[in-house]
Protein backbone atom coordinates (compact mmCIF):
# COMPACT_ATOMS: atom_id res chain seq x y z
CA UNK A 1 0.00 0.00 0.00
CA UNK A 2 1.26 3.70 0.08
CA UNK A 3 1.73 6.03 2.66
CA UNK A 4 2.74 9.28 4.03
CA UNK A 5 5.41 9.33 6.80
CA UNK A 6 6.42 12.58 8.79
CA UNK A 7 8.82 13.34 11.24
CA UNK A 8 7.55 15.58 14.48
CA UNK A 9 9.96 17.30 16.88
CA UNK A 10 9.07 17.40 20.76
CA UNK A 11 6.61 20.22 19.96
CA UNK A 12 4.67 19.20 16.95
CA UNK A 13 5.92 21.02 14.33
CA UNK A 14 7.24 18.44 10.72
CA UNK A 15 10.33 18.33 10.00
CA UNK A 16 10.28 15.83 7.91
CA UNK A 17 7.43 14.89 5.08
CA UNK A 18 7.07 11.33 2.96
CA UNK A 19 4.21 11.30 0.48
CA UNK A 20 3.52 8.18 -1.80
CA UNK A 21 5.97 5.88 -0.29
CA UNK A 22 5.77 2.15 -1.18
CA UNK A 23 4.76 0.15 1.91
CA UNK A 24 4.61 -3.77 2.00
CA UNK A 25 5.02 -6.44 4.72
CA UNK A 26 8.21 -8.51 5.03
CA UNK A 27 8.06 -11.69 6.89
CA UNK A 28 11.26 -11.41 9.69
CA UNK A 29 11.31 -15.94 10.49
CA UNK A 30 14.65 -15.59 9.18
CA UNK A 31 17.87 -14.46 8.18
CA UNK A 32 19.97 -14.78 5.23
CA UNK A 33 21.79 -17.57 6.27
CA UNK A 34 18.34 -19.56 6.99
CA UNK A 35 18.96 -19.16 10.44
CA UNK A 36 15.76 -18.39 12.54
CA UNK A 37 16.10 -14.87 13.75
CA UNK A 38 14.04 -14.18 17.03
CA UNK A 39 10.91 -12.72 17.48
CA UNK A 40 11.00 -9.16 18.66
CA UNK A 41 9.17 -8.08 21.87
CA UNK A 42 6.18 -5.60 21.52
CA UNK A 43 7.27 -2.51 23.15
CA UNK A 44 4.88 0.65 23.33
CA UNK A 45 5.62 3.25 20.80
CA UNK A 46 6.16 6.80 22.03
CA UNK A 47 3.33 9.09 21.40
CA UNK A 48 5.36 11.03 18.14
CA UNK A 49 5.95 7.57 16.34
CA UNK A 50 2.19 7.14 17.16
CA UNK A 51 1.23 9.81 15.66
CA UNK A 52 3.54 9.29 13.03
CA UNK A 53 2.03 5.59 12.57
CA UNK A 54 -1.28 6.91 12.61
CA UNK A 55 -1.21 9.32 9.75
CA UNK A 56 0.84 7.06 7.91
CA UNK A 57 -1.84 4.19 7.35
CA UNK A 58 -4.84 6.00 7.33
CA UNK A 59 -6.64 8.62 4.34
CA UNK A 60 -8.03 11.12 4.82
CA UNK A 61 -11.58 11.14 3.25
CA UNK A 62 -12.28 12.70 -0.37
CA UNK A 63 -14.76 16.16 -0.44
CA UNK A 64 -18.12 15.70 -0.35
CA UNK A 65 -18.22 11.67 0.72
CA UNK A 66 -20.56 11.17 4.17
CA UNK A 67 -18.28 11.89 7.70
CA UNK A 68 -17.40 8.47 9.08
CA UNK A 69 -19.41 7.71 12.91
CA UNK A 70 -17.06 7.57 15.52
CA UNK A 71 -19.88 6.07 18.23
CA UNK A 72 -20.51 8.86 20.90
CA UNK A 73 -18.11 11.30 20.52
CA UNK A 74 -18.80 11.69 16.81
CA UNK A 75 -19.58 15.18 16.45
CA UNK A 76 -16.27 16.26 18.43
CA UNK A 77 -14.36 14.54 16.03
CA UNK A 78 -16.42 15.40 12.92
CA UNK A 79 -16.39 19.13 14.40
CA UNK A 80 -12.62 18.58 14.52
CA UNK A 81 -11.78 17.65 11.19
CA UNK A 82 -14.02 19.88 9.73
CA UNK A 83 -12.70 22.94 11.64
CA UNK A 84 -9.04 21.71 10.66
CA UNK A 85 -10.71 21.83 6.89
CA UNK A 86 -11.52 25.23 7.36
CA UNK A 87 -8.33 26.46 8.10
CA UNK A 88 -6.91 24.46 5.53
CA UNK A 89 -8.27 26.43 3.14
CA UNK A 90 -7.81 29.61 4.77
CA UNK A 91 -4.16 29.36 5.26
CA UNK A 92 -3.24 27.55 2.27
CA UNK A 93 -1.76 24.72 4.33
CA UNK A 94 -1.82 20.79 4.29
CA UNK A 95 -4.67 19.90 6.50
CA UNK A 96 -2.35 16.59 7.95
CA UNK A 97 0.05 19.48 9.10
CA UNK A 98 -2.52 21.29 11.69
CA UNK A 99 -2.20 19.59 15.22
CA UNK A 100 -5.58 20.35 17.02
CA UNK A 101 -3.73 20.66 19.63
CA UNK A 102 -0.78 23.04 18.72
CA UNK A 103 -1.71 27.25 19.32
CA UNK A 104 -3.03 28.26 16.03
CA UNK A 105 -0.16 31.25 15.90
CA UNK A 106 2.07 28.06 14.75
CA UNK A 107 0.73 28.30 11.84
CA UNK A 108 0.95 32.04 11.18
CA UNK A 109 -2.26 33.35 11.89
CA UNK A 110 -2.66 36.57 12.11
CA UNK A 111 -5.24 39.36 12.29
CA UNK A 112 -6.38 39.81 8.64
CA UNK A 113 -6.22 35.80 8.37
CA UNK A 114 -8.08 35.74 11.92
CA UNK A 115 -10.75 37.74 10.26
CA UNK A 116 -11.34 36.01 6.70
CA UNK A 117 -11.72 32.63 9.55
CA UNK A 118 -14.55 35.04 11.24
CA UNK A 119 -16.21 35.46 8.45
CA UNK A 120 -16.04 32.33 6.21
CA UNK A 121 -17.27 30.40 9.65
CA UNK A 122 -20.17 32.84 10.06
CA UNK A 123 -20.99 31.92 6.51
CA UNK A 124 -21.20 28.47 7.13
CA UNK A 125 -22.69 28.27 10.64
CA UNK A 126 -25.09 31.26 9.18
CA UNK A 127 -25.25 33.67 12.36
CA UNK A 128 -22.47 36.31 13.75
CA UNK A 129 -20.35 35.02 15.99
CA UNK A 130 -17.73 36.68 18.28
CA UNK A 131 -15.31 38.84 16.52
CA UNK A 132 -12.62 37.69 19.19
CA UNK A 133 -12.77 33.84 18.78
CA UNK A 134 -10.06 33.20 17.81
CA UNK A 135 -8.14 34.85 20.75
CA UNK A 136 -10.36 33.07 23.20
CA UNK A 137 -9.34 29.64 21.64
CA UNK A 138 -6.12 29.22 20.25
CA UNK A 139 -6.50 25.69 19.38
CA UNK A 140 -8.19 23.73 17.02
CA UNK A 141 -9.69 21.68 19.79
CA UNK A 142 -10.71 24.93 22.24
CA UNK A 143 -12.50 26.02 19.09
CA UNK A 144 -14.07 22.48 18.66
CA UNK A 145 -15.27 22.66 22.27
CA UNK A 146 -16.39 26.31 21.80
CA UNK A 147 -18.84 25.21 18.76
CA UNK A 148 -20.21 21.81 19.98
CA UNK A 149 -21.28 24.05 22.89
CA UNK A 150 -22.90 26.85 21.03
CA UNK A 151 -23.65 25.26 17.88
CA UNK A 152 -23.87 21.63 17.80
CA UNK A 153 -27.44 21.54 16.05
CA UNK A 154 -25.69 23.74 12.79
CA UNK A 155 -22.89 21.17 13.00
CA UNK A 156 -24.93 18.07 13.12
CA UNK A 157 -25.73 19.59 9.61
CA UNK A 158 -23.16 20.95 8.11
CA UNK A 159 -20.72 17.68 8.93
CA UNK A 160 -23.25 14.83 8.50
CA UNK A 161 -24.04 15.48 5.14
CA UNK A 162 -20.57 16.04 3.34
CA UNK A 163 -16.49 16.69 4.91
CA UNK A 164 -15.64 20.21 5.12
CA UNK A 165 -15.89 21.94 1.77
CA UNK A 166 -12.28 23.60 2.09
CA UNK A 167 -9.80 24.58 -0.54
CA UNK A 168 -7.28 22.87 0.99
CA UNK A 169 -6.35 18.80 1.21
CA UNK A 170 -8.90 17.02 4.21
CA UNK A 171 -7.35 16.37 7.49
CA UNK A 172 -7.12 12.52 8.74
CA UNK A 173 -9.48 11.03 10.72
CA UNK A 174 -9.76 11.63 14.79
CA UNK A 175 -7.18 9.21 16.30
CA UNK A 176 -10.50 7.22 17.21
CA UNK A 177 -11.47 6.55 14.06
CA UNK A 178 -8.08 4.27 13.60
CA UNK A 179 -8.87 0.49 14.32
CA UNK A 180 -6.70 -0.95 17.35
CA UNK A 181 -4.96 2.47 17.55
CA UNK A 182 -3.06 2.88 20.89
CA UNK A 183 -4.87 4.84 23.56
CA UNK A 184 -3.53 8.77 23.50
CA UNK A 185 -2.97 10.65 26.21
CA UNK A 186 -6.33 12.38 27.78
CA UNK A 187 -6.50 16.68 26.68
CA UNK A 188 -7.07 18.87 29.81
CA UNK A 189 -10.76 19.94 29.49
CA UNK A 190 -10.80 22.95 29.03
CA UNK A 191 -14.71 23.76 30.29
CA UNK A 192 -14.06 22.23 33.57
CA UNK A 193 -10.62 24.44 33.97
CA UNK A 194 -12.98 27.62 33.38
CA UNK A 195 -15.64 26.18 35.63
CA UNK A 196 -13.00 25.85 38.65
CA UNK A 197 -11.48 28.82 38.18
CA UNK A 198 -14.64 30.57 38.29
CA UNK A 199 -16.57 29.17 41.94
CA UNK A 200 -19.80 29.81 43.54
CA UNK A 201 -18.82 33.19 45.59
CA UNK A 202 -20.90 34.08 48.95
CA UNK A 203 -22.90 36.84 48.19
CA UNK A 204 -23.37 39.97 50.03
CA UNK A 205 -26.78 41.90 49.28
CA UNK A 206 -27.17 45.77 47.67
CA UNK A 207 -23.81 47.81 46.65
CA UNK A 208 -22.99 48.75 49.63
CA UNK A 209 -21.94 47.70 52.90
CA UNK A 210 -24.67 47.54 55.77
CA UNK A 211 -23.71 49.24 59.09
CA UNK A 212 -23.05 45.48 60.53
CA UNK A 213 -20.29 45.22 58.03
CA UNK A 214 -18.12 47.87 59.54
CA UNK A 215 -17.28 46.09 62.20
CA UNK A 216 -15.88 43.04 60.71
CA UNK A 217 -14.53 42.14 57.39
CA UNK A 218 -16.63 40.69 54.12
CA UNK A 219 -16.37 36.86 53.46
CA UNK A 220 -13.47 35.28 52.86
CA UNK A 221 -13.93 34.11 48.87
CA UNK A 222 -14.85 30.52 47.95
CA UNK A 223 -11.60 29.33 47.08
CA UNK A 224 -9.35 31.12 49.38
CA UNK A 225 -7.54 29.23 51.60
CA UNK A 226 -6.54 32.31 54.09
CA UNK A 227 -9.64 34.14 55.60
CA UNK A 228 -7.45 37.13 56.00
CA UNK A 229 -8.32 37.63 52.16
CA UNK A 230 -11.44 38.37 52.83
CA UNK A 231 -10.41 41.47 55.25
CA UNK A 232 -12.31 44.92 53.82
CA UNK A 233 -9.61 47.88 53.38
CA UNK A 234 -10.69 51.19 54.20
CA UNK A 235 -9.79 54.24 51.97
CA UNK A 236 -8.99 57.01 54.21
CA UNK A 237 -7.54 59.65 52.13
CA UNK A 238 -7.41 60.61 48.65
CA UNK A 239 -4.95 63.10 46.22
CA UNK A 240 -4.22 63.83 42.95
CA UNK A 241 -3.90 65.82 39.45
CA UNK A 242 -4.97 65.37 36.63
CA UNK A 243 -5.23 67.26 32.92
CA UNK A 244 -6.58 70.94 33.67
CA UNK A 245 -6.82 69.94 37.45
CA UNK A 246 -4.88 70.55 40.11
CA UNK A 247 -6.56 69.05 42.49
CA UNK A 248 -9.65 66.61 42.97
CA UNK A 249 -12.30 69.27 43.29
CA UNK A 250 -11.41 70.60 39.33
CA UNK A 251 -10.83 66.99 38.35
CA UNK A 252 -14.65 66.11 39.52
CA UNK A 253 -15.95 69.33 37.79
CA UNK A 254 -13.98 68.71 34.45
CA UNK A 255 -15.91 64.71 34.91
CA UNK A 256 -19.14 66.66 35.33
CA UNK A 257 -19.11 68.97 33.16
CA UNK A 258 -17.81 66.76 30.25
CA UNK A 259 -14.85 68.97 29.44
CA UNK A 260 -12.40 67.60 26.68
CA UNK A 261 -8.86 67.82 28.21
CA UNK A 262 -6.97 66.86 25.37
CA UNK A 263 -4.53 69.36 23.61
CA UNK A 264 -1.59 69.44 21.48
CA UNK A 265 1.89 68.79 22.93
CA UNK A 266 2.93 71.93 25.36
CA UNK A 267 5.99 73.85 23.53
CA UNK A 268 7.52 73.82 27.29
CA UNK A 269 7.80 69.90 26.63
CA UNK A 270 9.19 69.83 23.10
CA UNK A 271 8.44 71.31 20.05
CA UNK A 272 6.08 68.63 18.56
CA UNK A 273 6.38 69.73 15.05
CA UNK A 274 9.71 68.60 14.49
CA UNK A 275 8.62 64.90 15.28
CA UNK A 276 4.63 65.30 13.87
CA UNK A 277 4.48 63.15 10.65
CA UNK A 278 1.07 62.01 9.51
CA UNK A 279 2.69 59.37 7.69
CA UNK A 280 2.17 56.69 9.66
CA UNK A 281 5.03 54.69 8.25
CA UNK A 282 7.98 57.00 8.79
CA UNK A 283 10.48 55.53 10.95
CA UNK A 284 11.42 57.94 13.90
CA UNK A 285 8.29 60.51 13.59
CA UNK A 286 5.19 60.13 15.31
CA UNK A 287 2.02 60.69 13.98
CA UNK A 288 0.24 61.72 17.28
CA UNK A 289 0.65 65.19 18.47
CA UNK A 290 -2.07 65.61 21.32
CA UNK A 291 -2.77 64.40 24.69
CA UNK A 292 -3.61 64.86 28.31
CA UNK A 293 -1.22 66.92 30.18
CA UNK A 294 0.07 68.02 33.52
CA UNK A 295 0.37 71.67 34.58
CA UNK A 296 3.60 72.76 36.23
CA UNK A 297 5.61 69.71 35.74
CA UNK A 298 8.52 71.41 36.15
CA UNK A 299 7.64 73.46 39.42
CA UNK A 300 8.79 71.81 43.23
CA UNK A 301 9.80 73.29 46.39
CA UNK A 302 12.58 71.43 47.65
CA UNK A 303 13.62 73.18 50.94
CA UNK A 304 10.18 72.45 51.64
CA UNK A 305 11.27 68.36 52.06
CA UNK A 306 14.08 69.28 52.08
CA UNK A 307 16.03 68.55 49.13
CA UNK A 308 19.38 70.19 47.60
CA UNK A 309 17.87 72.38 44.77
CA UNK A 310 20.60 71.04 42.74
CA UNK A 311 19.09 67.08 43.72
CA UNK A 312 15.89 67.78 42.89
CA UNK A 313 16.74 69.39 39.10
CA UNK A 314 17.97 65.78 38.31
CA UNK A 315 14.96 64.18 39.97
CA UNK A 316 12.54 62.82 37.52
CA UNK A 317 9.47 64.69 37.82
CA UNK A 318 7.72 61.72 38.30
CA UNK A 319 9.44 61.19 41.48
CA UNK A 320 8.94 65.12 42.69
CA UNK A 321 5.23 65.16 41.90
CA UNK A 322 4.37 61.73 43.97
CA UNK A 323 6.16 62.99 47.33
CA UNK A 324 4.04 65.83 46.99
CA UNK A 325 1.11 63.98 46.30
CA UNK A 326 1.56 61.20 49.05
CA UNK A 327 2.01 64.56 51.50
CA UNK A 328 -1.31 66.07 50.55
CA UNK A 329 -2.86 62.33 50.66
CA UNK A 330 -1.47 62.35 54.13
CA UNK A 331 -3.15 65.82 54.56
CA UNK A 332 -6.31 65.10 53.11
CA UNK A 333 -6.38 61.30 56.09
CA UNK A 334 -5.47 63.93 58.80
CA UNK A 335 -2.27 62.67 59.62
CA UNK A 336 1.09 64.58 60.59
CA UNK A 337 4.82 62.93 59.63
CA UNK A 338 4.98 62.76 63.11
CA UNK A 339 2.33 60.68 63.69
CA UNK A 340 3.48 58.13 61.33
CA UNK A 341 7.51 58.53 62.11
CA UNK A 342 9.07 54.87 62.69
CA UNK A 343 5.18 53.24 62.27
CA UNK A 344 4.99 50.05 59.29
CA UNK A 345 3.71 52.59 56.79
CA UNK A 346 3.72 50.92 53.15
CA UNK A 347 4.46 52.55 50.02
CA UNK A 348 3.15 51.28 46.29
CA UNK A 349 3.76 53.17 43.64
CA UNK A 350 2.63 51.84 39.71
CA UNK A 351 4.97 53.52 36.96
CA UNK A 352 5.54 52.70 33.24
CA UNK A 353 7.32 55.56 31.52
CA UNK A 354 11.25 56.77 33.03
CA UNK A 355 11.79 59.43 30.30
CA UNK A 356 14.01 61.98 31.82
CA UNK A 357 16.79 60.03 31.47
CA UNK A 358 17.13 60.97 27.93
CA UNK A 359 17.85 64.47 28.58
CA UNK A 360 20.56 62.99 30.44
CA UNK A 361 22.09 60.69 27.74
CA UNK A 362 22.94 63.90 26.13
CA UNK A 363 24.12 65.75 29.03
CA UNK A 364 26.75 62.61 29.73
CA UNK A 365 27.40 62.75 25.31
CA UNK A 366 28.51 66.62 25.92
CA UNK A 367 30.50 65.64 29.28
CA UNK A 368 31.32 67.89 32.50
CA UNK A 369 27.69 67.98 33.53
CA UNK A 370 25.52 66.15 36.18
CA UNK A 371 23.19 63.48 34.30
CA UNK A 372 18.86 63.32 35.53
CA UNK A 373 17.56 60.00 36.61
CA UNK A 374 14.90 58.10 36.32
CA UNK A 375 14.53 55.34 38.56
CA UNK A 376 11.18 53.63 39.47
CA UNK A 377 12.66 52.45 43.13
CA UNK A 378 13.19 55.81 43.55
CA UNK A 379 9.81 57.26 43.12
CA UNK A 380 8.35 54.84 46.27
CA UNK A 381 11.67 55.02 48.08
CA UNK A 382 12.02 59.13 48.36
CA UNK A 383 8.55 58.80 49.64
CA UNK A 384 9.43 56.50 52.53
CA UNK A 385 12.92 58.21 53.07
CA UNK A 386 11.81 61.47 53.85
CA UNK A 387 8.60 61.18 55.99
CA UNK A 388 10.57 58.02 58.19
CA UNK A 389 8.21 55.52 56.74
CA UNK A 390 9.24 51.63 57.40
CA UNK A 391 6.78 49.21 55.60
CA UNK A 392 7.71 48.19 52.16
CA UNK A 393 8.52 50.74 49.89
CA UNK A 394 8.03 49.35 46.09
CA UNK A 395 7.59 50.67 42.75
CA UNK A 396 5.92 48.53 40.05
CA UNK A 397 5.14 48.67 36.34
CA UNK A 398 2.83 46.23 35.29
CA UNK A 399 2.15 48.38 31.97
CA UNK A 400 -1.29 49.96 31.73
CA UNK A 401 -2.43 48.37 35.26
CA UNK A 402 0.20 49.24 36.85
CA UNK A 403 -1.67 51.89 39.68
CA UNK A 404 -3.81 48.91 39.99
CA UNK A 405 -1.20 46.57 40.52
CA UNK A 406 0.02 48.71 42.99
CA UNK A 407 -3.18 49.06 45.30
CA UNK A 408 -3.36 45.39 44.86
CA UNK A 409 -0.27 44.94 46.45
CA UNK A 410 -0.83 47.31 49.22
CA UNK A 411 -3.65 45.67 50.07
CA UNK A 412 -2.32 42.72 50.45
CA UNK A 413 0.31 43.81 52.47
CA UNK A 414 -2.18 45.41 55.03
CA UNK A 415 -4.00 42.12 55.54
CA UNK A 416 -1.06 39.94 56.09
CA UNK A 417 0.12 42.59 58.62
CA UNK A 418 2.95 43.94 57.13
CA UNK A 419 2.19 47.40 57.03
CA UNK A 420 -0.37 48.79 59.38
CA UNK A 421 -1.74 52.07 56.73
CA UNK A 422 -0.37 51.93 53.03
CA UNK A 423 0.01 54.62 50.52
CA UNK A 424 -1.27 53.75 46.90
CA UNK A 425 -1.21 54.97 43.90
CA UNK A 426 0.75 55.89 40.25
CA UNK A 427 2.33 58.76 38.54
CA UNK A 428 2.48 58.99 34.72
CA UNK A 429 4.45 62.19 32.82
CA UNK A 430 5.64 62.56 29.51
CA UNK A 431 8.41 64.69 29.35
CA UNK A 432 10.40 63.54 26.13
CA UNK A 433 9.23 62.80 22.33
CA UNK A 434 10.51 59.05 22.83
CA UNK A 435 7.27 57.58 24.26
CA UNK A 436 5.04 59.36 20.93
CA UNK A 437 7.87 58.34 18.75
CA UNK A 438 7.83 54.74 20.39
CA UNK A 439 4.07 54.45 20.29
CA UNK A 440 3.81 55.69 16.73
CA UNK A 441 5.74 52.68 15.94
CA UNK A 442 3.60 50.39 17.56
CA UNK A 443 0.56 52.23 15.89
CA UNK A 444 -0.73 52.46 19.42
CA UNK A 445 -1.86 56.25 19.05
CA UNK A 446 -5.50 57.71 17.80
CA UNK A 447 -4.68 59.47 14.60
CA UNK A 448 -6.54 62.15 15.65
CA UNK A 449 -6.43 62.54 18.88
CA UNK A 450 -9.79 61.28 19.95
CA UNK A 451 -10.34 58.20 22.00
CA UNK A 452 -13.35 56.47 21.00
CA UNK A 453 -13.54 54.03 23.62
CA UNK A 454 -16.31 51.27 22.53
CA UNK A 455 -17.47 53.56 19.77
CA UNK A 456 -16.75 53.38 16.11
CA UNK A 457 -14.10 54.73 14.17
CA UNK A 458 -11.50 54.13 17.15
CA UNK A 459 -8.15 53.88 15.66
CA UNK A 460 -6.08 53.96 18.88
CA UNK A 461 -5.74 55.59 22.22
CA UNK A 462 -4.40 59.32 23.30
CA UNK A 463 -1.83 59.76 26.26
CA UNK A 464 -2.77 61.28 29.40
CA UNK A 465 -0.79 62.46 32.18
CA UNK A 466 -1.63 61.74 36.15
CA UNK A 467 -0.50 61.83 39.64
CA UNK A 468 -2.73 60.17 42.18
CA UNK A 469 -2.91 58.45 45.36
CA UNK A 470 -4.95 56.83 47.91
CA UNK A 471 -4.35 56.06 52.21
CA UNK A 472 -5.37 52.83 52.89
CA UNK A 473 -5.93 50.95 56.63
CA UNK A 474 -7.81 47.72 57.42
CA UNK A 475 -11.33 48.30 58.01
CA UNK A 476 -11.81 47.47 61.58
CA UNK A 477 -9.06 49.52 62.76
CA UNK A 478 -10.27 52.40 60.53
CA UNK A 479 -13.42 52.35 62.44
CA UNK A 480 -11.92 52.32 65.49
CA UNK A 481 -9.48 55.07 65.08
CA UNK A 482 -12.61 57.37 63.85
CA UNK A 483 -11.01 57.97 60.16
CA UNK A 484 -13.12 59.14 57.68
CA UNK A 485 -13.69 56.66 55.27
CA UNK A 486 -14.18 57.39 51.25
CA UNK A 487 -15.06 54.04 50.21
CA UNK A 488 -13.99 50.16 51.35
CA UNK A 489 -12.30 47.99 48.99
CA UNK A 490 -13.65 44.82 49.39
CA UNK A 491 -12.23 42.46 46.70
CA UNK A 492 -9.57 42.80 43.94
CA UNK A 493 -7.50 39.81 41.78
CA UNK A 494 -4.66 39.68 39.46
CA UNK A 495 -3.93 37.67 36.84
CA UNK A 496 -2.20 37.34 33.34
CA UNK A 497 -3.54 36.74 29.60
CA UNK A 498 -0.82 34.34 29.36
CA UNK A 499 -0.52 33.04 25.65
CA UNK A 500 -2.61 34.33 23.09
CA UNK A 501 -2.61 34.84 19.41
CA UNK A 502 0.10 37.76 19.54
CA UNK A 503 1.37 39.56 22.56
CA UNK A 504 -0.44 42.91 22.64
CA UNK A 505 -3.75 40.85 22.53
CA UNK A 506 -5.82 40.65 25.75
CA UNK A 507 -7.09 36.94 26.86
CA UNK A 508 -10.69 37.28 27.40
CA UNK A 509 -11.39 34.30 29.09
CA UNK A 510 -8.62 35.33 32.02
CA UNK A 511 -10.20 38.64 32.24
CA UNK A 512 -13.86 36.77 32.98
CA UNK A 513 -11.32 34.85 35.28
CA UNK A 514 -9.83 37.88 37.24
CA UNK A 515 -13.14 39.60 37.67
CA UNK A 516 -14.90 36.77 38.87
CA UNK A 517 -12.25 35.90 41.57
CA UNK A 518 -12.35 39.63 42.53
CA UNK A 519 -16.34 40.11 43.60
CA UNK A 520 -15.91 36.36 44.61
CA UNK A 521 -13.46 37.24 47.18
CA UNK A 522 -15.82 40.37 48.13
CA UNK A 523 -18.84 38.05 48.51
CA UNK A 524 -20.19 40.63 45.80
CA UNK A 525 -23.15 39.60 43.38
CA UNK A 526 -22.81 40.36 40.20
CA UNK A 527 -26.04 41.79 40.04
CA UNK A 528 -25.97 44.34 42.52
CA UNK A 529 -22.84 45.68 40.46
CA UNK A 530 -23.85 49.22 38.94
CA UNK A 531 -20.83 50.95 37.91
CA UNK A 532 -17.43 49.27 36.22
CA UNK A 533 -14.67 51.66 34.71
CA UNK A 534 -13.29 49.21 32.08
CA UNK A 535 -9.53 49.11 29.96
CA UNK A 536 -11.02 50.82 26.68
CA UNK A 537 -8.71 51.50 24.05
CA UNK A 538 -10.58 52.63 21.20
CA UNK A 539 -9.92 49.94 18.78
CA UNK A 540 -11.41 47.59 17.02
CA UNK A 541 -9.95 44.70 18.62
CA UNK A 542 -9.15 45.80 21.89
CA UNK A 543 -12.70 47.25 22.70
CA UNK A 544 -14.54 44.02 21.51
CA UNK A 545 -12.01 41.66 23.65
CA UNK A 546 -12.95 43.69 26.75
CA UNK A 547 -16.83 43.54 26.08
CA UNK A 548 -16.49 39.84 25.50
CA UNK A 549 -14.63 39.85 28.80
CA UNK A 550 -17.03 41.40 30.54
CA UNK A 551 -19.87 40.01 29.22
CA UNK A 552 -18.74 36.56 30.04
CA UNK A 553 -17.74 37.40 33.56
CA UNK A 554 -21.89 39.20 33.91
CA UNK A 555 -23.02 35.74 32.71
CA UNK A 556 -23.63 36.39 28.90
CA UNK A 557 -22.60 34.18 26.10
CA UNK A 558 -18.90 33.72 25.24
Amino acid sequence: MTAQVALLDAEGTVLVRMKDLLVRAVALDGNADGAPTPALAPTSAPALVRDVERSATTAAPESGTPAPDAGPDDLRGRTERYLTGVLAGTTKMDAAEIDPTVPLERYGIDSLMITRLNAELEERIGEQLSKTLFFEYQTVEELVEYFVEEHAERLQELTARTAPEASGPQPAPDATDAPDAPDAPDAPDASAAGAAASPAAPVRNGRFLAPGDLTGTAEPAANGSDDHRGEAIAVIGLSGRYPMADDLGEFWENLAEGRDCVTEVPRERWDHERFFDADASRAGGTYGKWGGFLSDVDKFDPLFFPIMPREAELMDPQERLFLQTSWHVLEDAGYRRKDLRERQVGVFVGVMYGEYQFHGALDALRGGRAVTNSSYASIANRVSHLLDLHGPSMAVDTMCSSSLTALHLACESLRRGESDLAIAGGVNVSVHPYKYVFLSQGGYLSTDGRCRSFGAGGSGYVPGEGVGAVLLKPLARAVEDGDHIYGVVLGEALNHGGKTNGYTVPNPRAQERVIAAAWGRAGVEPGSVSYVEAHGTGTSLGDPIEITGLRRAFGGVG
